[in-house]
């Protein structure tokens, strides 16, 4: 039996494994996802405005709490808010202020008005994209016009007027209690600053309608040189086979996540020929080898907005729910993993490689993929047939990308709970550091408390007789 007929997650295991090796080895709270389908590294477009944006996109996305990278729709900027919001009313209780209660309620009209903003934000802009596709990509009005002419522009003033009040008297009173709330208050100061967005067109339709008709987003992208990944070279090669190296630690930092479905590293369009080629594939392929031209991971950057020496410094602060599984700011992306011509050795059956040989000249929607990446098909996350080279060999098949073009394999993040210093992780760290004689001594202390308890219960027995 194969690796890949032993259960979806140990293929990806491996998989994981190449990844973290190539990162250097597990460090503490670093979580690497593979994405469950490669996707183009969209930011290489003409356009420094839309490249920006797609950097961003990636850079400010929570990821879902899985073992592949998913987008969960969630925001840095939003869970960061929400960090610093639970954060300061938990400091407050514990300030020593001399009037806690009055700071508790500038706090909530600070807190009522950002949130006023934030909702109104987002209502106007869902208004504006039903104005656009009410118009087919082609308003009479610009967008600025069509805020003043609906009253939108009024009410954001108005809102804003209302933020800066309620956090000028915010700031008041937690500037004259200084310590930890002033630096939070600091923190607040700073992301609520308009200075720490910028506008970003997301779509070649925002671009043609002109900047004052993009939305704004909170400083975030990439420290990369895209043209030299582009131009160097770093090859690297992964093996996923009976030989390769198995870790458990992909599983169980994810407990019961790991058996999801969409793990399966074969697929193919085609209605319920997928099934069958999918078991064939699994049944007869004993290895799967992918090399790259390049590969790279490129660091997040954030703008002032964000202080992540101060999510270190308050986590234990938190409620260990807040960094678990349905927590906020749970997972923090810090890094982003690229590669470039990506090429797929895959030993095989002849059926299963002739199958895919033959998919090549379907087109259309009849892709397939092979663990992360597909081929064929449309759309970002594809490679399309016309720059690919396929081979079939005596042992397989061979698979060459020859666009060129960057794909993302996977996402780093920081998983804040895996920091916790009263973490299962910190307790085990601990207790190793005891020497022979504190055990000695902690044993004999266990096994007078077991004598005393037993001699209690039996004494207790007696004297019901």
């Amino acid at each position: 039996m194969s690796i890949f007929e032993r259960g979806n997650a140990r293929p990806w295991a491996a998989m994981h494994n190449n990844i973290v090796e190539f990162m250097g080895g597990n460090q503490t709270g670093a979580i690497v996802q593979p994405l469950a389908v490669a996707e183009r590294a969209s930011w290489d477009t003409d356009n420094p405005f839309l490249n920006a944006y797609h950097e961003n996109r990636i850079a400010n996305a929570v990821p879902t709490w899985n073992p592949l990278y998913i987008p969960s729709g969630r925001m840095v900027p939003d869970e960061y808010q929400a960090f610093l919001d639970r954060l300061n009313s938990s400091v407050i209780d514990g300030a020593g202020v001399a009037d806690p209660d009055r700071l508790k309620k500038i706090n909530k009209e600070r807190w009522d008005a950002q949130d006023k903003l934030q909702k109104n934000e987002y209502f106007v802009n869902k208004q504006w994209e039903r104005y656009l596709a009410n118009n087919n990509g082609n308003p009479p009005l610009s967008r600025k016009q069509w805020e003043v002419d609906f009253g939108f522009s009024a009410i954001r003033r108005s809102l804003q007027r209302r933020v800066q009040v309620a956090l000028a008297a915010y700031m008041r009173e937690v500037n004259d209690a200084g310590g930890e709330l002033l630096e939070i208050g600091r923190a607040l100061a700073a992301l609520s600053d308009p200075r720490q967005q910028i506008l970003l067109p997301q779509d070649e339709l925002d671009i043609r309608l002109g900047s004052e008709n993009w939305q704004s987003v909170y400083r975030a992208g990439l420290e990369d040189n895209l043209p030299d990944f582009l131009r160097d070279e770093f090859a690297l090669e992964m093996s996923i086979s009976d030989a390769s190296t198995h870790t458990t630690r992909f599983e169980e930092r994810w407990s019961a996540s790991a058996s999801a479905g969409w793990f399966g590293v074969f697929g193919a369009g085609g209605g319920a020929s997928n099934e069958t080629i999918r078991k064939r594939s699994e049944a007869d392929t004993n290895s799967v080898k992918i090399s790259f031209k390049n590969i790279q991971s490129f660091p997040v950057f954030r703008g002032n907005w964000f202080k992540g020496g101060l999510v270190s410094q308050f986590r234990d602060r938190m409620p260990p729910s807040f960094w678990g599984r349905g927590g906020r700011l749970n997972l923090i992306p810090t890094s982003v993993i690229l590669v470039r011509g990506v090429r797929i050795e895959m030993q095989t059956s002849s059926e299963v490689s002739t199958y895919y040989f033959n998919k090549r000249v379907a087109g259309g929607r009849a892709g397939f993929k092979i663990g992360p990446f597909s081929f064929g098909g449309s759309g970002s996350r594809t490679t399309v047939h016309e720059e690919t080279t396929f081979e079939q060999t005596a042992n397989g098949l061979v698979i060459e990308d020859k666009s060129e073009r960057a794909q993302v394999l996977a996402v780093v993040s920081i998983r804040q709970s895996d920091l916790l210093r009263d973490g299962a992780d910190r307790l085990e760290a601990e207790s190793e550091m005891m020497s022979e004689n504190d055990i000695n001594e902690g044993m004999r202390l266990v096994e007078a408390a077991r004598r005393e308890q037993s001699t209690s219960e039996f004494m207790s027995l007696v004297s019901t007789q």
